[in-house]
C-alpha cells in the first residue's frame, strides 16, 4: 500500500514509515551523581569514547542514519538504519566497557 510515498507493511510486519519509531538506545552512568567532578568529567568523556568506537555507530553515522543526543550522564542514540542495530551498539559498548 503506498501513500505519500510511505510504504506500511501490515499483519505484524515491521511498519516502514519515516514517522515511526525508530530503534533507540539509552545509556546512563550508574551512580554518576555519587562521583567527584572529575571523576564525572572522566566517565562521560569515556562513554563517549566508547560509544564513537563502536562499529554500529560508526556505521550508522558514516550512513547519516543516526542521531546522537547528549543526556548529561549518559546518551540516547536513535538508529535511522537497522531494527537491530540499537541492540548491537549496546552489546558493543557494554563489552568495550568491561574490558578498559
Amino acid at each position: 500500500m503506498r501513500r505519500d510515498c510511505e510504504t506500511h507493511v501490515i499483519l505484524g510486519h515491521q511498519e516502514r514509515d519515516p514517522a515511526r519509531t525508530r530503534p533507540c538506545l539509552f545509556i546512563d552512568i550508574v551512580g554518576y551523581s555519587k562521583l567527584s567532578i572529575n571523576d564525572q568529567h572522566a566517565a562521560v568523556e569515556q562513554l563517549n569514547q566508547v560509544g564513537r568506537a563502536s562499529a554500529q555507530f560508526q556505521r550508522a553515522k558514516a550512513a547519516g542514519r543516526l542521531l546522537k543526543i547528549p543526556t548529561g550522564d549518559g546518551m540516547a542514540l536513535v538508529f535511522y538504519a537497522s531494527p537491530d542495530a540499537a541492540a548491537h551498539c549496546a552489546v558493543e559498548i557494554s563489552r568495550a566497557l568491561k574490558e578498559s
